[in-house]
């Protein structure tokens, strides 16, 4: 038999993960992690942001959103890690997946914002800042980020990248 004869076993395997994934399944699911464990690599990759070290940060998110790409918290991390280290276009991409999952969370809306003016892009900020008033609406826990988003419709974008660094 030739080399180059495709196994009939492996393009199956190959049609039922795909339909798998396909229909909103993840690598979490396949494997046994423990639960546990991604809850802990998590509290580590917070650790690292908040200690400033956002590559090592945005190295745990990126494995932790591998295991698991519906996971809004991990996407969030992953974008905000971007964000602070001036990777906005990655960010954008990280927020925008983030808020598909949970679109009533305006976060992802805000710092999708700061990373659209951060990158010259002020008609998607605006948007991305409207988005995050809307969501926010009088919900008691997001009006910080409201106030944050009605004060950068009326920022430019030097005092943006200021309250980056």
């Amino acid at each position: 038999m030739s080399e180059t004869m495709i196994n009939p076993q492996q393009e199956e395997n190959d049609d039922v993960l795909q339909r798998f994934f396909s229909r909103g399944g993840s690598l979490r699911m396949l494997t046994d992690i423990d639960d546990q464990d991604l809850v802990q690599l998590y509290s580590y990759a917070g650790q690292l942001f908040a200690a400033g070290e956002f590559v090592a940060s945005r190295n745990f998110y990126q494995l932790l959103s591998t295991f698991d790409h519906w996971n809004y918290d991990y996407l969030l991390g992953l974008g905000l890690s971007h964000q602070r280290l001036s990777a906005h276009e990655e960010a954008i991409s990280c927020f925008a997946r983030a808020g598909m999952i949970t679109i009533d969370d305006p976060r992802a809306a805000f710092f999708a914002g700061l990373s659209y003016r951060l990158v010259g892009n002020e008609a998607y900020a605006r948007k991305a800042f409207n988005a995050a008033i809307m969501w926010c609406g009088e919900q008691s826990h997001y009006q910080e980020i409201k106030g944050n988003a009605e004060r950068m419709l009326t920022a430019t974008t030097e005092e943006v990248s200021c309250t980056l660094v």
